[in-house]
């Protein structure tokens, strides 16, 4: 059986699970607050933005604490969206969980297995879940 750690956010309804990798490598993820800037606020073609979840690094536990960009087996990612979040959206099959890649937001599709759940709890709405293989160290957003 695989070992599971969770590093939970609360406050930015952000939860990873980082089973233990193949490489060996031990692994631990850092909240790092975050303001979307300029463009990142524009519509896209494919992402409306409407509110930004946080940045999340994702870094080897030694020193120099290197980030960590692929994973065997890959980690999932747990966002969580708000009732305001759903408003704005309209529906719960129109909201939209993306990474921007440096130029663009980037919503999280099939690829990443993505799926979205209505679970009220708490201050929360619901969630998305994305399996994630690889991570180019992005802040998160939430849009339409």
């Amino acid at each position: 059986m695989n070992q599971i750690k969770r590093f939970i956010f609360t406050k930015i309804g952000v939860m990873v699970m980082v089973p233990k990798q193949v490489s060996g490598k031990k692994i631990k993820v850092k909240g790092v607050s975050y303001k979307a800037k300029g463009n990142q606020k524009n519509p896209q073609k494919n992402f409306k933005f409407k509110r930004e979840v946080n940045e999340i690094d994702i870094v080897e536990t030694a020193p120099p604490n290197d980030p960590v960009l692929d994973f065997d087996p890959p980690i999932e990612l747990k966002i969580f969206y708000t009732a305001k979040d759903l408003e704005a959206a309209g529906s719960m099959d129109r909201i939209k969980m993306a990474f921007w890649d440096g130029n663009e937001w980037i919503p999280f599709t099939k690829k990443h297995q993505f799926h979205i759940f209505e679970y009220p709890y708490k201050n929360w709405a619901g969630f998305g879940i994305a399996i994630i293989k690889e991570w180019i160290d992005p802040p998160i957003a939430i849009g339409t």
